[in-house]
């Protein structure tokens, strides 16, 4: 299986213009995002997965927009230190910005925000992603996440059973692309492809 996690492009929280508590792409983000969909749309990719965060949501929008896709809204895919109980647009607002969006369907019915987390329980949240990811889709199966700066770091920790450290993280600037294969030949392997990528961009 092919694990794509992307981070959302550049919003107005990122400059400083945040235009409220769950705040839209600025207009460098909304030309990343339309690079990123651009990189995207001649791969093979079977499901677009996003967090109810609106700038995540207007991210993944123009991948699946190109490729004809609905966004699968996954509430366990919140930024770290989201407040508990946060629950951003919700969902019955962002459909109605983004008709086709449907909740993420692996048979279990996920609450749109979070309890209270210190870093040792988002760091579970992350494995518990990883791990659900990885039993409900199929081995020749490639999936792209759309989350945040940070999670990310918990979510590429995760699916190669880093501890997350203080001194060393995973870089994620806006649109870049990590690429995670898990592979079994013989024995299970998780390889990276590639961190960080936004040559999109450049």
């Amino acid at each position: 299986m092919v694990l794509y996690i992307t981070r959302h492009g550049e919003s107005l929280g990122n400059t400083g213009e945040n235009n409220g508590i769950d705040p839209i792409l600025s207009e460098t983000g909304r030309f990343q995002a339309e690079r990123l969909g651009k990189r995207l749309e001649n791969e093979k990719i079977d499901s677009i997965i996003s967090s109810p965060l609106v700038r995540a949501v207007e991210t993944a929008a123009k991948t699946a927009e190109l490729k004809n896709m609905k966004i699968e809204i996954l509430p366990l895919l919140l930024e770290a230190g989201t407040q508990s109980g946060y629950e951003g647009q919700g969902i019955e607002k962002l459909k109605e910005i983004y008709p086709d969006i449907v909740m993420y369907d692996d048979g279990i019915e996920y609450p749109m925000s979070l309890a209270e987390e210190n870093r040792e329980i988002t760091y579970l949240r992350a494995k518990d992603v990883i791990g659900r990811i990885r039993k409900r889709f199929t081995d020749d199966a490639v999936v792209l996440l759309v989350a945040h700066g940070t999670f990310n770091n918990y979510l590429i920790n995760a699916a190669f059973g880093f501890p997350v450290r203080d001194d060393f993280n995973f870089c994620q600037e806006n649109t870049g692309l990590n690429c995670i294969k898990f592979i079994h030949d013989g024995i299970d392997k998780v390889k990276a492809e590639f961190t960080n990528d936004y040559s999109h961009l450049l």
